[in-house]
């Protein structure tokens, strides 16, 4: 009996001739080369294609109070529809970090991106500006209530937002939707000699800050992924309507305890720890609109004071020592972990010729080293920038 198999470049499905006559569809999808499968077998497929194939956003939290409101937890569910759709993709999702030739090799020997301390980016009040934004929302909104306890609950979110900073800690790596992109080259890429890594991110994606635990699946590896707004009009509006829905589910919630005479004496505290999660991801995905042709994507790491010190790393970078998580991505695969690399690209003032020739060899020395994530040379695509700038 003669086999076929359906594949793509993360699933393979064998089948017999046998399902083809009992029950067979044709599919065509993404990279998938045709062949008829099974009734089962499609399903499966098409799960799976659907599952691996495309990027699903995670919703980040941090606070989670003893006592929750109903109608708060409704609320964040509308929400966190709208607020995640705006991070997924029906496909997988390729981003690409420029660095130097250090950074690149260093990325590829250790499988992992650095995550590096907020407060050592370009912009130094770069949370400072989102959190304006959401506190001037919520200043504004405790005017115009009738009811003691949902001011309280605004001016607790507010010192939830203030205080964000001396609690927490975020940590962040940066990406760009263009692999291609003239002011990434100058400014992140040694000024038109660096390179920039293609990575795929899909919904069976993993993280892990700690490479002889890597199994572990917890919360503390919890890394969230997100695109950023520049457009101060779209920023406002949608700080407006979040925290809109926030007070008109947390009235409801009060409302509810009021009529059943059982409203807790803490209830403003507790609402407020769990309405805040959602506030925190907005403001650390928003950026001043000076900076909006960066294009960029993020990753993003937030961890509490005391979080695992032999962790982490630290550099000095312009006169300032900050720290950084080496971040590592993997997917599992049938028998190991991959690093999802698809290309690199090296800058506009590099010799091409040379500068392939040596990306080739560096990228096959070290898929040649042990590493728990193993890299596949084969997938990687090597270009130049396709255009010249003088050194």
């Amino acid at each position: 009996m003669t086999n076929y198999i359906i594949w793509s470049r993360r699933t393979a499905i064998e089948f017999s001739q046998d399902d083809y006559f009992k029950n067979s569809y044709w599919i065509f999808i993404d990279e998938v080369k045709y062949g008829s499968v099974s009734h089962q077998n499609y399903l499966d497929y098409l799960f799976r294609v659907n599952c691996l194939m495309s990027y699903s956003s995670k919703s980040i939290y941090h606070l989670i109070p003893a006592i929750l409101t109903p109608q708060i937890t409704q609320g964040l569910k509308s929400i966190e529809k709208n607020w995640l759709a705006r991070h997924e993709r029906d496909s997988s999702l390729i981003l690409y970090h420029y660095t130097s030739f250090e950074g690149l090799s260093g990325i590829l020997a250790n499988r992992a991106i650095w995550c590096s301390h907020i407060s050592s980016f370009n912009d130094p009040l770069e949370f400072q500006y989102g959190k304006s934004l959401v506190v001037q929302e919520l200043k504004s909104i405790s005017n115009n209530t009738h009811e003691h306890e949902i001011d309280s609950f605004l001016e607790w979110l507010i010192d939830h937002m203030e205080v964000f900073e001396y609690i927490y800690n975020a940590y962040i790596a940066c990406f760009c939707e263009s692999d291609n992109l003239l002011s990434q080259w100058r400014g992140y890429g040694a000024s038109g000699g660096g390179y920039n890594v293609g990575v795929a991110f899909e919904s069976d994606t993993k993280f892990s800050h700690d490479i002889e635990n890597i199994d572990d699946n917890d919360e503390e590896n919890h890394v969230i992924l997100r695109k950023i707004i520049y457009n101060q009009k779209e920023q406002k509006i949608l700080i407006k309507k979040v925290v809109q829905v926030l007070v008109e589910s947390a009235s409801k919630g009060l409302a509810e305890f009021k009529k059943q005479d059982n409203l807790p004496e803490a209830w403003p505290q507790m609402a407020s720890m769990q309405a805040i999660n959602i506030l925190y991801d907005i403001v650390l995905s928003l950026k001043h609109p000076a900076f909006e042709e960066e294009a960029e994507w993020r990753l993003i790491k937030t961890i509490q004071e005391g979080y695992k010190p032999q962790l982490f790393n630290f550099q000095e970078r312009k006169g300032r020592l900050t720290s950084y998580l080496n971040t590592y991505i993997f997917t599992q695969e049938e028998d190991y972990l991959q690093f999802p690399v698809e290309s690199i690209r090296f800058g506009p003032t590099l010799d091409e010729k040379i500068t392939r020739q040596s990306l080739n060899l560096l990228v096959n020395k070290l898929t040649a080293e042990a590493s728990i994530i193993k890299i596949n040379a084969t997938n990687i695509s090597i270009e130049s920038s396709g255009y010249n700038l003088r050194p």
